[in-house]
């Protein structure tokens, strides 16, 4: 028997069912001698993602391509015989290592690009598509934001003999579980992941986003959800209290483990949030018995612990998921919209008040200064200013980057969800006039370099 077992498991959620809409998760799974590699991807919710069950199935084909090709680079420092191999070592030193993951990450998103670009070109989009969206979202879509319409979370996981490699942009969590049945979280998410918004592979600024985790340290169980399973839990304790009862399934076997996991997704979307339910994950088929058994110890303990939020212990989620009840930041969903990438202004709630009443004070602060600045004699050099911008057709700056983004059919940065990212140090994820060019110049310039992203 091989020593890795990988498995992918996916369901149409509740909703979406009762409302027609496909399911937008998508999942896979690769496996050979060298390695076994589950991968598991979420398209986003919002109006704008009309084609978000493609760009999932994208995701995850340009995961497994790249992912491929990279593990299949790496090799023992002895067996290293050309320039085209790189050294184990060097992978897991901090600094190599480090530079060799972000590669691969860009690699996979320069890929996604190409497939979305393919594909865009082959069956660009039709009248049905683009109906029910605002004029501002068409014009979006009709330019060169029309990736965003293929929009999509990523969570890939690869394990060798020599190593445990994870990879994720958005939402979802990846779960170790190690030799003595003890489930963790192997990625916090990034930030700007809350409520229903969540970073994304469309966004123009995808690879500052992405994260990873390299383990030496292989774990005896590793899955990879969709947020699907994640939202429909109250908090991380209960998450990894399931974790753990999933995994005391695996005590009879492998393959017993993954029908439980398959005949258990269709109860989590029916008592849980009703999203689109997936879970991926790989098994070491020589660690799994033992650690299976001890995780089932772990469950009995946190059953009589978790019994006020999990009802006789069970690993069923409460009735309607975490909504209810008091969740950690990180996945609470409380019934808001569909999910949406952080990119995406007019799609983002407006959740919170702060923005607002900031907006206020700011405005109220810039009007009376300039009162202030008339009103105390500089309406010479004042007007004396405006004059001449006008003349030269131009704004005042502020006016100016707004009429852009408006006319490029965004949203004014500034009442979107992008103020928590420009307040949190991040860049401004909103594209300006020369999106197109400046979009072109980036990934070109990845494709160009494809043989060192190792795609």
């Amino acid at each position: 028997m091989k020593r890795f077992k990988a498995f992918a498991e996916s369901v149409t959620g509740r909703s979406h069912t009762l409302t027609g809409k496909i399911c937008q998760d998508s999942v896979g799974i690769s496996e050979n001698d060298r390695m076994s590699l589950a991968v598991v991807a979420d398209g986003h919710g919002g109006k704008m993602y009309i084609r978000s069950d493609k760009g999932s199935a994208f995701a995850v084909e340009a995961a497994v391509s790249c992912i491929g090709r990279f593990v299949s680079s790496i090799a023992p420092d002895d067996d290293v015989c050309d320039g085209r191999m790189i050294p184990l070592s060097e992978l897991m030193s901090p600094v190599h290592g480090e530079e060799l993951i972000r590669n691969l990450e860009k690699s996979i998103l320069v890929e996604w690009h190409r497939l979305v670009n393919q594909h865009h070109s082959a069956f660009p989009f039709s009248e049905e598509e683009l109906e029910g969206l605002q004029p501002k979202e068409q014009r979006r879509l009709m330019g060169s934001d029309f990736c965003h319409a293929y929009g999509s979370t990523l969570i890939a996981a690869a394990v060798t003999e020599q190593f445990c490699l994870i990879i994720q942009i958005g939402d979802g969590y990846a779960v170790t579980v190690s030799g003595d049945g003890s489930a963790s979280v192997a990625l916090e998410l990034d930030p700007l992941c809350h409520d229903n918004v969540c970073t994304s592979i469309c966004q123009e600024n995808a690879p500052e986003h992405f994260c990873h985790v390299l383990l030496s340290d292989i774990p005896a169980a590793v899955f990879a959800a969709s947020d699907g399973v994640d939202d429909s839990y109250p908090g991380r304790s209960a998450l990894l209290h399931f974790y753990n009862g999933l995994t005391s399934g695996f005590a009879s076997g492998t393959d017993e483990g993954i029908d439980t996991v398959r005949r258990f997704l269709p109860r989590i979307t029916d008592m849980g949030k009703g999203d689109d339910t997936s879970i991926v994950g790989i098994i070491d088929n020589s660690r799994i018995a033992d650690a299976a058994l001890k995780a089932g110890e772990l469950f009995d303990i946190d059953a009589a612990r978790e019994k006020d939020t999990m009802p006789d212990g069970s690993i069923m989620p409460p009735e309607g998921g975490g909504a209810e009840t008091e969740q950690a930041p990180e996945c609470a969903e409380k019934d808001l919209p569909e999910k949406t990438c952080v990119t995406s202004g007019e799609d983002a709630p407006d959740n919170s008040g702060e923005d607002k009443a900031r907006d206020s004070v700011e405005d109220e602060a810039r009007d009376s200064g300039e009162d202030e600045a008339r009103d105390s004699g500089e309406d010479e050099a004042h007007n004396s200013g405006e004059d001449e911008a006008r003349d030269s057709g131009e704004d005042e700056p502020r006016d100016s980057g707004e009429d852009e983004a408006r006319d490029s059919g965004e949203d004014e940065p500034r009442d979107s969800v992008e103020d928590e990212a420009h307040d949190s140090g991040e860049d401004e994820p909103h594209d300006s006039g020369d999106t197109a060019d400046r979009r072109s110049d980036f990934y070109n310039d990845y494709f160009t370099k494809g043989s060192d992203f190792l795609c």
